[in-house]
């Protein structure tokens, strides 16, 4: 609390350091009509196992992002680039970053349009990871036209 330091002490205004994270108990609606809602909150503790996994998971997505970054930006080589940007959404969908997925396949899909014919089997599945990723972000009327295209 920082009753002492607050403009108005009967308020309660608590301060929080950057990266605090709380587990949330319960959500309820504080008055009736109002738009204001009550969130009783548990402080984590450094040692949380489920915290430290997430933690975790989340430092490889940006490892990983990161050294598919630097491997784009030394290769010139068309396969090795179709590699690389078939590996990218893969990320990006773990992220939530779905737009960011799509942009990629379809860039893999660009360079590798070039040497396929358009009945090649390996088209199918650039359109069906970006159906995938249209799935996830509940647009399903982008995921049936791309369907519809392929």
């Amino acid at each position: 609390m920082i009753d002492e330091r607050s403009a108005i002490p009967q308020e309660k205004d608590m301060l929080f350091t950057m990266h605090t994270a709380f587990w949330i108990n319960e959500i309820s609606l504080m008055h009736e009509n109002s738009r204001l809602w009550e969130v009783q909150l548990t402080l984590t503790n450094d040692d949380d196992p489920q915290l430290a996994a997430l933690t975790q998971c989340i430092q490889r997505e940006i490892v990983a992002e990161k050294l598919y970054m630097e491997l784009l930006k030394n290769t010139s080589h068309d396969s090795d680039r179709v590699l690389i940007y078939d590996q990218l959404p893969c990320v990006k969908k773990k992220q939530g970053a779905y737009t960011e997925a799509v942009s990629y396949i379809k860039t893999s899909l660009k360079i590798n349009r070039r040497p396929l014919p358009e009945d090649h089997p390996d088209l199918a599945a650039f359109c069906n990871n970006i159906d995938q990723v249209y799935q996830n972000m509940i647009d399903y009327s982008k995921a049936l036209a791309v369907l519809n295209r392929c």
